[in-house]
């Protein structure tokens, strides 16, 4: 059936031009304002039952490190050091995020917590975004903290965030909280793209309308899916967080194609080259992309 022949599509045609773009503008504030938003605090300040702990690290030599960027080669080691405070309300723990490094926790020279290094052939080489919750002994307060850092890649890859004294469940939810605003994004563009496959199936199946807003709802999808991931907060209740950086991987890779699709069947350019092209090289990628992490 052809557009012009049904009325009912036709009128809500254009509506769905601006609902895309609309889409994109929202892909776009989610994807950005994360990064943009994201500040370092080079000081200590009590804020409630949050001590925060980004300044104060040391290397062996006594100079001060920078936590947020350790500009290390790949696979080199180094140990940063910090004081814990005397005065801490019991059950305090030491709770940070670290990205793309393996850690070995120490206090008082005593190991508490390492991260083992995997090597399978469907994990990535980095363990990702790791959240550690590092429970600190009475006895121990005032003492050291010693974490030994390997870095995964080379420079500008590797650091560690949000590193604070708090009790774990209120770390959790402040770190939720503070990203309430992009969870609450994904969730509206995974609702709008979840309604778009739905309408345009059941506009199929009526009408066989062509699927292109079905393209679009998957879309949407798709990329609400990669942003929450990019949160965090998946990762502080995952076991496996090798396992979810394949699966934003894998996403994102996955992205362009319902859009080619959408472009395809909404402009009536099924048979343009280029599209096909782009189309073909994606699913070419992907596919190399897999079969050289299993070998």
């Amino acid at each position: 059936m052809k557009r012009g022949n049904c009325n009912w599509y036709s009128r809500y045609d254009r509506k769905y031009l601006f609902v895309y773009i609309a889409i994109m503008i929202v892909m776009m504030v989610i994807v950005i304002i994360p990064g943009t938003s994201a500040s370092h605090k080079t000081y200590m300040d009590k804020v409630g039952e949050v001590l925060k702990a980004d300044h104060g690290w040391t290397d062996e030599n006594g100079k001060e490190v920078q936590l947020y960027n350790f500009n290390l080669n790949e696979d080199e080691t180094f140990f940063i050091y910090h004081q814990i405070p005397q005065e801490l309300p019991y059950g305090t723990s030491l709770c940070f995020g670290s990205r793309n490094i393996y850690t070995d926790v120490y206090i008082n020279d005593v190991l508490v917590e390492k991260i083992p290094e995997v090597t399978h052939m469907f994990y990535n080489k980095s363990p990702g975004t790791v959240w550690h919750f590092i429970k600190i002994p009475q006895e121990d307060y005032g003492g050291t903290i010693k974490i030994q850092i390997k870095n995964v890649y080379n420079k500008n890859c590797s650091s560690i965030n949000d590193i604070c004294f708090t009790e774990p469940a209120n770390f959790v939810l402040r770190y939720i909280m503070n990203n309430m605003f992009h969870i609450v994004l994904c969730a509206i563009m995974f609702v709008m793209g979840f309604v778009f496959i739905l309408f345009d199936l059941y506009a199929y199946l009526k009408i066989k309308k062509k699927p292109d807003i079905f393209f679009l709802g998957v879309f949407s999808v798709l990329v609400s899916l990669w942003s929450f991931f990019e949160t965090g907060v998946v990762e502080i209740f995952a076991r496996d967080t090798r396992a979810l950086q394949n699966i934003k991987i894998y996403i994102l890779a996955l992205v362009p194609v319902p859009i080619l699709y959408y472009i395809k069947h909404y402009f009536g350019m099924k048979d343009l080259k280029l599209l096909n092209l782009i189309r073909d090289f994606t699913f070419v990628v992907f596919a190399a992309c897999t079969i050289l992490k299993i070998t």
